[in-house]
């Protein structure tokens, strides 16, 4: 009797624990596709430090004010905030520190920061926002960027771009 009550708590932990243990774990790593156009936008920001982690908490409710044609999707922009809710952190290979300059002097120098990509329903296009952080010894300027990439010929493309924000931060 004892083993037949010890089996059966022991199924009901382990059905309790292993969906949750799998929700947490499934939106905080970054795998296929998504390592695919991380990989593509960052090429096309070269010589910058990439941030380790992805940006968060910012949800993207606001896209029709920005100038994409078509329109984009309720699926493209629920799965990308709904994958930046929480931080995660980048693929080893996708982290660059940009070298510093001869002089030590970190005039211009600028860091990305990704957010987790959001996908349509067909997985054929993309969109993800990146800020940008420029360090000059008088100011600090951030820049944001919606990055809309449609799938071409088994290839992910950037396509279309829009300005999210961009502000002045000070010294």
């Amino acid at each position: 009797m004892r083993h037949l009550f010890f089996a059966a708590c022991t199924s009901v932990l382990i059905f309790i624990a292993v969906p949750a243990v799998a929700e947490d774990s499934a939106g905080s790593v970054i795998t296929g596709m998504e390592y695919d156009v991380l990989k593509v936008v960052l090429a096309e920001y070269p010589s910058v430090s990439v941030d380790k982690t992805t940006l968060s908490g910012t949800m993207f409710n606001d896209l029709d004010k920005f100038t994409f044609k078509p329109p984009l999707g309720q699926d493209i922009v629920g799965d990308l905030n709904e994958k930046n809710k929480v931080s995660c952190e980048l693929p080893a290979e996708l982290i660059v520190q940009a070298p510093e300059k001869q002089d030590g002097v970190s005039e211009g120098r600028k860091s990305v920061r990704l957010s987790r990509a959001g996908f349509d329903k067909e997985s054929k296009s993309a969109l993800l926002v990146v800020q940008t952080t420029y360090y000059y010894p008088e100011d600090i300027m951030n820049e944001g960027e919606f990055i809309l990439l449609y799938m071409r010929d088994g290839k992910w493309t950037v396509e279309k771009r829009a300005t999210a924000w961009s502000m002045r931060l000070g010294k």
